[in-house]
């Protein structure tokens, strides 16, 4: 019974932890590839942080990432902007109202960090993250679900 009773209560203490987990970690590798298709965040939170760790080895310039949140129906708009020129401090993107958020590019072994105001999400609508390094954004991407 002692059991049962501690496997109820470790359930709700971790039911609880994520309804209200405000962190989100992701990382992207060398094979242009993140560990989630789809990422929660929750409203509740005031802020939200993202964590993106680059696992792989090779440098900014060869193999960089970031994370850039766009509502879903800008995806296109955005990506087609991506360009070289533009260089890696702005992610190759133009400033753009569209882009909700936008974390720093990183190279292999490095960490970037995106805080984010919730507020600046509407749950009736749809966003994508991806990464803006140009060509990586085709498979670099995922959903977000916003409870």
């Amino acid at each position: 019974m002692k059991t049962f009773f501690t496997m109820v209560c470790a359930s709700i203490l971790a039911t609880s932890v994520f309804a209200s987990n405000c962190e989100i970690k992701i990382e992207g590798s060398d094979m242009m590839k993140y560990d989630v298709a789809e990422i929660t965040l929750d409203t509740s939170c005031e802020k939200t942080k993202i964590s993106l760790k680059h696992a792989g080895k090779l440098p900014i310039n060869a193999m960089g990432h970031n994370v850039v949140i766009v509502e879903e129906k800008n995806l296109s708009k955005i990506t087609q902007q991506i360009n070289f020129s533009l260089g890696v401090e702005k992610g190759y993107l133009p400033e753009s109202e569209d882009i909700i958020f936008i974390s720093a590019m990183v190279g292999g072994g490095d960490t970037t960090e995106l805080e984010m105001d919730m507020s600046k999400l509407d749950k009736t609508k749809s966003y994508v993250f991806f990464c803006s390094f140009p060509g990586h954004w085709a498979l670099m991407r995922g959903k977000i679900k916003i409870i």
